[in-house]
């Protein structure tokens, strides 16, 4: 059922994937997992309050998991809430310091903002921490744009 409901979500048919994520949550209401993509089929289709509500289920259960901490700032800055948006990703990178995501979220948002040296800060713990991935070389490639 979950591939079947990522298809969905992969194909824009929003409205048929919250539902069919749904129907899994109703079996195993725990999953994060779930809740995450319902969350981004809302964030698709720009209904705010709808994922930042399936955003908020995961944070209920654990307030530290990065991913919900991460979504939640995704639908700040979708909202142009970009001091909200960057609050939750300082919240998503120390909830797991390993994980680069958060850290570009940040940079991006820095960049955006006219701060290059904060952008430029986050760029490279992002190269340290993961030097081959593929944040890596976006991170690199966004430091390229700020010389």
């Amino acid at each position: 059922q979950l591939a079947s409901a990522a298809a969905l979500l992969d194909e824009g048919r929003y409205d048929q994937a919250i539902a069919a994520y749904r129907e899994i949550k109703a079996k195993a209401p725990p999953l994060t997992l779930v809740n995450l993509q319902i969350g981004n089929a809302h964030l698709a289709k720009k209904s705010y309050t709808e994922a930042e509500a399936a955003f908020q289920e995961i944070l209920k259960a654990d307030p530290a998991d990065a991913n919900g901490l991460l979504a939640m700032g995704a639908v700040k800055e979708a909202q142009g809430n970009t001091a909200d948006a960057q609050s939750w990703y300082e919240k998503a990178a120390a909830a797991d310091d390993g994980w680069t995501r958060p850290l570009l979220k940040l940079a991006s948002l820095a960049r955006t903002s006219g701060d290059r040296a904060a952008a430029a800060r986050y760029l490279a713990r992002v190269i340290a921490i993961a030097p081959e991935s593929s944040d890596a070389a976006q991170a690199t490639a966004m430091q390229q744009e700020l010389q």
